[in-house]
């Protein structure tokens, strides 16, 4: 057993996770800074989080309890509610998005080939065709939407041109 602020932790189940107590060694333990600890909740990781809006983090900011589908495992980020950790090999994001994280609804693909689609008036809006980022406005095999393809290999702000 090991002593935990007055309380006694079973070693071969817990481990003190300081003013939070005994925490169940398949669950983290997260330190906020200074004396703050917390136990997370099962499959939750303790990592520093993202904030919306932002491709990085803030300096100082304290670790928070991260669901699964948000934990960016190397480094240990949080990506921000309604967004995905880019976790696997191969994954892409374009300027102005964070390495780390995609938003729900632009996530495109599976596994080594799940990309992050591009959204914005700027660098143009990307929709996920087949398993890929495509801009429908000038993608003659998704001409203005997925499948539409141009029979003049030529597409102009998502209308086939004829030639």
């Amino acid at each position: 057993e090991e002593e935990c602020k007055q309380k006694c932790c079973d070693r071969s189940t817990s481990r003190c996770c300081g003013k939070a107590g005994c925490c169940p060694k398949n669950r983290s333990c997260c330190n906020n800074g200074g004396d703050e600890q917390v136990c997370c909740p099962a499959g939750q990781k303790c990592a520093i989080p993202i904030l919306a809006g932002d491709i990085g983090i803030k300096p100082g900011s304290k670790s928070i309890c991260c669901p699964a589908e948000r934990y960016h495992a190397n480094p240990k980020l949080c990506c921000p509610p309604g967004q995905v950790a880019l976790n696997q090999p191969g994954q892409q994001v374009g300027p102005g998005l964070s390495p780390f994280c995609c938003p729900r609804g632009q996530i495109c693909g599976t596994g080594a080939s799940r990309t992050c689609c591009q959204r914005g008036d700027v660098l143009g809006t990307q929709t996920c065709c087949n398993g890929r980022c495509v801009d429908t406005q000038f993608d003659p095999d998704n001409c203005g939407r997925c499948g539409n393809v141009c029979a003049s290999r030529t597409c102009s702000r998502g209308v086939c041109a004829f030639t």
